[in-house]
């Protein structure tokens, strides 16, 4: 990650308050908010974290989310490709 990117420091925090670590979530919003004191993404990302808000509807207003399927199991009669 480039750590002077404000592209990977979005989208690193976005990702952290949708796992649910707020800490880490709220550590990389106050960078973001101290580069942008005017952006109102990152300013209600912060609030997010702070609050301990991790849902999912809410954050995928700013930062699009995946839908769970995405990461389910493919069904067991799915043949194996192989590496």
């Amino acid at each position: 990650m480039n750590p002077k990117s404000p592209d990977a420091w979005t989208a690193m925090v976005w990702i952290y308050l949708a796992l649910g670590d707020t800490e880490k979530s709220k550590t990389g919003f106050q960078v973001l908010y101290a580069s942008d004191r005017q952006n109102k993404a990152w300013i209600l990302g912060l609030q997010m974290a702070q609050a301990k808000n991790t849902d999912p509807a809410q954050i995928a207003k700013f930062f699009l989310l995946p839908p769970l399927t995405a990461f389910a199991a493919p069904p067991a009669d799915t043949p194996y490709l192989g590496p």
